[in-house]
């Protein structure tokens, strides 16, 4: 549920606030101990830089 929402999420992150406030939003909801969260949270990192 939320990884489809951060898929479409990840390619506007760069250029959009709300995206970007957005996609860091449900990283927290999903939590620290999902191991999907660090691979979402690199996939953001290598996009913003």
């Amino acid at each position: 549920m939320h990884e489809a929402r951060l898929t479409e999420l990840l390619p506007l992150v760069k250029g959009d606030d709300d995206a970007r406030q957005e996609f860091v939003d449900l990283l927290e909801v999903m939590g620290a101990a999902n191991p999907a969260t660090a691979d979402w949270r690199r996939r953001l990192t290598s996009t913003l830089f």
